[in-house]
């Protein structure tokens, strides 16, 4: 996959992510941050906060 760059990916926390809990955090969603940091590795974007 390749992101061009100078793009900005954006992914929904709640109910995306991790369960929706709102207010609270809910649980990781099955291969949610696994996806992301694999996505990272593989592209030029970079992950804040995860």
């Amino acid at each position: 996959m390749i992101i061009p760059s100078g793009k900005t990916i954006a992914i929904d926390f709640d109910g995306t992510i991790v369960e929706h809990a709102y207010p609270k955090i809910g649980k990781k969603m099955l291969f949610a941050f696994e996806t992301i940091r694999e996505l990272e590795k593989r592209t030029s974007i970079g992950i804040v906060d995860l």
